[in-house]
């Protein structure tokens, strides 16, 4: 795709699974694809999914804003892919402190896709 030139990216499951940094990377490819004004829609294991987590990670959660969070191989974790794509968890507070960097955040809907991950609306500044 040509930088700066859709309308709408709609990415579901792209920032559930990475570590904290590499967030920032697809939030920066984001805003190169999407032209003025854009909206680019994102998923993200929000508030309902915290309760997932276990202690430790829950604190490291309400500390940081973002806990990246290893998972056991099961079928939905293969092993190709369990070094690298594990969970990652937000609070909001932290998606309007980190990504308004980006973008302008223009709703943020809990349990907004599937009610069970929370939907970000972004638009390109």
């Amino acid at each position: 795709m040509k930088c700066h030139s859709g309308k709408i990216v709609c990415a579901n499951l792209t920032l559930l699974i990475d570590q904290e940094e590499y967030q920032f990377i697809w939030l920066e490819e984001l805003s190169r694809l999407l032209k003025k004004g854009g909206i680019c829609i994102l998923s993200i294991h929000g508030e309902y999914c915290h309760k997932q987590l276990d202690k430790n990670c829950y604190d490291l959660l309400m500390k940081n804003g973002f806990v990246y969070k290893k998972m056991p191989i099961n079928v939905f974790n293969t092993r190709a892919f369990s070094g690298f794509y594990q969970n990652s968890y937000h609070l909001k507070s932290y998606i309007y402190e980190n990504w308004s960097r980006y973008f302008r955040i223009v709703e943020y809907k809990i349990q907004g896709i599937n009610n069970h991950q929370d939907a970000v609306v972004l638009q390109k500044k």
